[in-house]
């Protein structure tokens, strides 16, 4: 008996003892299902953390997964693993619940599907008749359009659709193909005469020089997908070329006894229908681009209706995502094993709490926001992020709140506290938005609708001076200041480098004609510039009769300090008005004898070199139609080899990088102008020179404007530029 009870004590004890092991194991074992393509993602992401110029070559064979996980912040402590069964794609982990929240956290960033982006793009074609008694009645938008087309009014030409993964450029063709000839070649040879025998000298007419030409429809597309998924940026290349209407061509030539002959042959006239453009817009959302591109008879207009979507590797639509996924901190220094507990400092730690223990408070919704959207965007005009929780902190906060959120470090809340200041108190407004015009922070920017762009926080606060409302659809203007004073703010936009931005906009509100450009009342206008301000501000404003007269006046004024008079010479160096050019000739020698660098000189050559590219430039437009043709070719390269800082619109937009899609040498003759530009940066940096704002210009230049080589001696260039603005010269 006493045996049986020390057996069962025994037993007891072993399964007592069993019982508390498994309670208190610390470790817990999941499986996730993987894509079979994470190995690879581990490899380029481990070897990109680690500085290797070539991810794909640099982690040959399977990556350690383990040592990536902790090089990315998880604890491995002992007797934890994680595995790869390829046989069936899943990970097998085991770790501590902590670390494994940490884990999930990583896995949910790289196990992502590639992302694909459907763009299809309608060409519709209307009656001209119809779209202006369209304009008659109001705006012409994509919704008028269609109840229009659905009025049986519209013809849909084509609708190509091209699906690509983002950030890679993808082309479609339907396209039917011509070969024929642009000229003659005419040759000497010899003809027999069968009875005599003998040969004489004839003249043979082949036809040469052929080219090919494709009609049909071409949709050229560069799509990028933002981090959220949320909005799309396109750049497309829509294209139509109609059937070509055959012209009788006439060519002269000389036979060989010197008598001038005429020859004709039959050479084709194209006539072809293209917008370039870039636009952003909300994932699903349609919009409407182009103003209507005239057929050859005049009579008919295209529009392109625009569509994209995020798809799956199916071509199945992938639902929309109303706000980002949180982006995790990456700590890539080595984390010690024997560390269980989550340190407070652990951005892991705290993350995986917040996300599962607390929900987030509207300051927190705030910070996370990718874009500033308004009271109706995306395809079923709902009201955005941002806009709603404006609503929250309107109802419940108050005017110094406001005022930190207005100084905060995060853009959104920045923004946030702009605009319930512009709510709320004008007078405070309108302080707070003067102090924040040069805030080059960016960001995404849906105002209404489904089409969007990037703004920086200081042109959020112009735009809200000019429209305290311009987040709400359908709401009239409020400025919050009278007409004069905007008048006097877009002056001194235009005066700051900074605003660089925002200056075509400036200067498309500012009416100059409306404006005495007299001193007297010019400095009761802008009290808070000073007369050299004055003048810059003016002079980016546009090449007006008005301000190209004032602008002479200063140049030859006396009275005037030297550093105003020269800010009134480069100015004119920005017109093409003979007037400018004369006015320049005649105080050259003044504009000499200020510096050592013979300014007078330097300002002629550059208004030479405006005018030079300002007519080569009206050729390139006015044959916008034949632009992809090698006839034109060579005119297109002296229009972008042009180094003058007015050339930059040029140079940057999206005609220029339309035509890199056809023309290498096209592309080359951009980068060597931007380069060149960039050169001469120092020659720009005087505070009188209306150049001054080229540094801004060329820090926006996109990347893919430019080969990676080159692209990185610009960066540097502006790096440099940057780090002396702040000892500027007078």
């Amino acid at each position: 008996m006493k045996r049986l009870a020390f057996a069962v004590i025994g037993l007891c004890s072993l399964t007592t003892g069993c019982l508390a092991e498994s309670l208190y194991d610390p470790f817990r074992t999941r499986v996730y299902a993987v894509l079979p393509t994470l190995p690879g993602t581990v490899a380029e992401t481990s070897a990109a953390i680690q500085g290797k110029e070539d991810a794909k070559e640099a982690v040959p064979g399977s990556p350690d997964l383990q040592e990536f996980f902790r090089m990315m912040g998880v604890h491995w402590p002992e007797g934890s693993f994680v595995r790869y069964i390829p046989s069936i794609s899943r990970l097998a982990v085991r770790n501590t619940p902590h670390n494994l929240r940490i884990f999930e956290s990583i896995l949910d960033v790289l196990n992502v599907t590639p992302v694909q982006i459907e763009v299809e793009v309608q060409f519709v074609e209307f009656e001209r008749s119809d779209v202006s008694d369209l304009a008659k009645d109001g705006i012409i938008d994509a919704e008028s359009l269609k109840a229009l087309r659905g009025d049986g009014k519209g013809v849909l030409l084509a609708a190509p659709k091209v699906i690509t993964p983002s950030g890679v450029e993808a082309c479609l063709k339907g396209v039917e193909g011509y070969c024929y000839p642009t000229g003659l070649k005419v040759s000497q040879g010899l003809s027999t005469n069968d009875r005599s025998k003998t040969q004489s000298p004839r003249v043979v007419i082949e036809p040469a020089d052929f080219e090919r030409k494709e009609t049909g429809v071409v949709l050229s597309v560069l799509p990028d997908v933002s981090p959220d998924g949320s909005t799309i940026s396109v750049t497309m290349l829509p294209e139509r070329t109609v059937s070509p209407q055959w012209e009788r061509s006439v060519t002269k030539y000389t036979d060989p006894k010197g008598k001038e002959w005429t020859a004709q042959y039959m050479q084709p006239a194209f006539h072809s229908q293209e917008m370039a453009t870039s636009i952003k817009l909300c994932n699903g959302a349609t919009v409407l681009s182009g103003g209507g591109v005239p057929s050859r008879d005049k009579k008919k207009l295209l529009y392109f209706f625009v569509t994209a979507r995020l798809v799956d590797l199916a071509g199945k639509p992938l639902p929309v995502r109303e706000q980002a996924k949180e982006v995790i901190d990456v700590v890539c220094s080595p984390v010690p094993d024997d560390s269980r507990s989550p340190s407070v400092d652990d951005p892991f730690a705290r993350a995986a709490e917040e996300r599962e223990d607390k929900p987030l408070n509207p300051i927190q919704k705030l910070r996370r926001l990718n874009s500033l959207d308004g009271s109706a965007i995306g395809p079923d005009g709902s009201p955005g992020s941002f806009f709603r929780l404006s609503m929250h902190f309107l109802g419940s906060g108050s005017k110094p709140n406001f005022f930190r959120f207005a100084e905060d470090d995060n853009c959104f809340v920045a923004a946030m506290g702009l605009f319930c200041l512009a709510q709320t108190d004008r007078e405070d407004a309108v302080v707070a938005l003067r102090a924040k015009l040069t805030d080059r922070r960016p960001f995404s920017y849906f105002p209404k609708g489904c089409v969007g762009h990037y703004t920086t926080l200081g042109g959020f606060a112009r735009e809200l001076l000019r429209n305290r409302d311009c987040l709400m659809f359908g709401h009239a203007q409020m400025p919050l200041l009278p007409t004069n004073e905007l008048a006097a703010l877009d002056i001194e936009v235009l005066s700051k480098d900074e605003c660089s931005q925002f200056h075509h906009s400036a200067a498309s509100a500012l009416k100059l004609e409306t404006i005495p450009l007299k001193w007297p009342e010019l400095q009761e206008l802008c009290p808070r510039l000073s007369q050299q301000e004055i003048i810059k501000g003016i002079g980016r404003a546009g090449t007006t009769g008005e301000s190209r007269i004032f602008l002479i006046s200063c140049l030859r004024d006396n009275t005037l300090d030297k550093f105003c008079r020269l800010a009134a010479g480069s100015a004119l160096t920005r017109n093409t008005h003979p007037e400018a050019k004369d006015a320049l000739k005649a105080e050259k020698s003044f504009l000499n004898g200020v510096t050592e660098r013979s300014l007078g000189d330097v300002f002629l050559k550059t208004v030479e070199k405006r005018m030079e590219h300002e007519a080569i430039m009206k050729v390139v437009n006015a044959e916008h139609t034949w632009m992809y043709q090698e006839r034109i070719k060579d005119t297109m390269i002296k229009a972008f080899s042009n180094d003058h800082p007015l050339a930059l619109p040029a140079l940057t937009g999206s005609f220029s990088l339309a035509l890199f899609a056809k023309h290498d040498d096209v592309r080359r003759a951009v980068s060597k102008s931007l380069l060149r530009i960039s050169d001469q940066l120092d020659r720009y940096g005087d505070s009188w020179n209306t150049y001054s704002d080229t540094i801004y210009i060329l820090d926006s230049v996109p990347p893919s404007r430019l080969p990676h080589k080159e692209a990185g001696k610009l960066a540097k260039n502006v790096k440099e530029r940057f780090l002396k603005l702040t000892t500027p010269k007078r």
